[in-house]
């Protein structure tokens, strides 16, 4: 219950955590540290086993210097803001790396990895990993790639199906002008015009909207506006089954309730 220093890592500028392991942006490069079964931490060290990795070690391709604006982890995999494209490394059975690379195994990928098929000139502002999926913020709209059972990607291809997606999918029918976006397990919000938009696993009533919610297997491949929220969000953030948001300085949230 009590903090504890990190080792060998000072001078961050952000951090995310994944199940089991965390990363650290600093100095325009990336350290991992925790499990590591999937290539998740970027290292080879204790790649595809069980062992834990205490030591903070850079992210191969990725250490001081590399130019790395942004990251964000989700289960098993990482991703990497670097110079307007994303690279991610890590566990890539559904096609979260965005990368034909190992998709459709269980093979890891300690190596990063560049997303194809962005787009000529995407100028990638934001990124966020899920549990089995990635997005990415460019040009004031969102592309996600990864499964898309449950419609976590925003779009029609593949949703219901047990299948990958390497090649990064347009949300479809999302408000323009999109500044972020933020991942939970199974869905994905962004803010817009004052209010959010959700999209995926609705099974909790994670989406804020009453369509398809409370069922299993069930959620929107389309993005719902969240009722009753109003206006003036400031912030997102998602967890598991949860979402919440600041508004006009105060906290809302929506989502799983049990705890």
């Amino acid at each position: 219950p009590t903090p504890v220093q990190v080792p060998g890592v000072s001078g961050v500028y952000s951090l995310s955590a994944g199940v089991g392991y965390a990363c650290a942006l600093l100095n325009g490069g990336v350290k991992c540290w925790g499990y590591n079964y999937y290539g998740n931490l970027g290292t080879t060290t204790n790649n595809s086993t069980l062992n834990e990795n205490h030591t903070p070690a850079d992210v191969q391709t990725l250490g001081a210097g590399s130019g790395v604006e942004a990251i964000s982890l989700g289960g098993s995999h990482s991703c990497a803001l670097v110079g307007g494209g994303i690279k991610c490394w890590g566990w890539n059975h559904d096609g979260e790396l965005g990368n034909s690379t190992n998709s459709t195994t269980d093979n890891p990928n300690p190596s990063p990895l560049a997303v194809i098929n962005l787009g000529a000139g995407s100028n990638v502002q934001g990124i966020a990993s899920a549990q089995s999926s990635t997005c990415a913020l460019a040009n004031g709209g969102v592309k996600c790639w990864g499964w898309n059972f449950y419609g976590q990607l925003g779009n029609t291809t593949n949703s219901g199906v047990w299948a990958s997606n390497i090649t990064p999918l347009a949300v479809t029918n999302l408000s323009s002008g999109v500044q972020s976006v933020v991942s939970g397990q199974y869905h994905s919000c962004a803010p817009v015009d004052g209010g959010a938009q959700c999209w995926g696993s609705n099974n909790n009533g994670e989406l804020g909207n009453p369509t398809n919610s409370g069922g299993i297997s069930v959620g929107s491949n389309t993005p719902l506006g969240v009722t009753g929220l109003g206006t003036g969000v400031q912030t997102l953030s998602i967890g598991f089954y949860h979402s919440s948001a600041i508004v006009n300085g105060a906290i809302r949230m929506w989502g799983y309730n049990y705890d």
